[in-house]
């Protein structure tokens, strides 16, 4: 999918973000993963484990 025809998707269908931690246990030490959350008018939901959050990844060039 296009990137204008994606922005233009959310735009029209999506109904809320959200971001919640979720809490990984290693070796003692513990975690917090954002777990982000898509909920769009219609009310399905997705949800992204692990996302890359390296911003500089997603600007425009």
């Amino acid at each position: 999918m296009e990137r204008e025809n994606v922005e233009k998707y959310l735009k029209e269908n999506l109904k809320c973000v959200s971001v919640k931690p979720r809490k990984i246990i290693m070796g003692g030490w513990t975690v917090l993963e954002p777990v982000i959350f898509l909920e769009f008018k219609d009310g399905s939901k997705m949800r992204f484990f692990g996302p890359d959050l390296n911003l500089e990844k997603w600007e425009d060039k």
